[in-house]
């Protein structure tokens, strides 16, 4: 998991699982930068639905 490794590498924090499932299924909303196929960065986000049904898009972790 190119994900788990960066932020394991960037934050001070470790993540659960959880974290990781959400990012799995968000689909297209979570992106892995390369640069000469190595992985030099990430964008994670999550849907969440809000009152009225209006759908946000939550940055969870941004990192290079």
């Amino acid at each position: 998991m190119q994900l788990k490794k960066l932020n394991t590498a960037l934050f001070p924090v470790r993540y659960k699982d959880k974290y990781y499932a959400d990012a799995l299924a968000s689909g297209e909303f979570t992106k892995l930068a390369y640069y000469s196929d190595i992985c030099v960065g990430s964008i994670a986000c999550r849907l969440e639905k809000k009152e009225g049904g209006a759908i946000h898009v939550c940055i969870m972790t941004l990192d290079v």
